[in-house]
């Protein structure tokens, strides 16, 4: 009988009381050695993540949180997916919400 290898990284693991989670910001937590953000996406969910941004290998966590669209980098214009894949947006789409007058 061929036994199956226990995998670390294919695990849950509890991160944080959510007490200790600030919903109005990015929370970067470390587990197992592992960078993590932890935020609240608009529908009021938690979401966990590397703490990486594939585009340019910065923290993800240095982002802010918009009630309207959820968790943002405003630099690299990306928000992540409810999958969890990041989203580049267009750079026209940043002012799309703002009033010209």
């Amino acid at each position: 009988m061929i036994e199956a290898q226990f995998s670390w990284t294919r695990q849950w693991y509890p991160v944080s009381p959510i007490d200790y989670l600030d919903s109005s910001r990015p929370n970067p937590i470390a587990l197992l050695g592992k960078n993590l953000v932890v935020w609240q996406d608009k529908n009021q969910n938690w979401i966990a993540m590397e703490d990486l941004c594939p585009h340019k290998l910065a923290k993800l966590s240095i982002g802010s949180i918009d009630k309207k669209k959820g968790w943002s980098n405003t630099y690299y214009l990306a928000t992540p997916s409810d999958e969890g894949a990041i989203v580049f947006r267009k750079w026209s789409d940043k002012f799309a919400d703002r009033d010209p007058s």
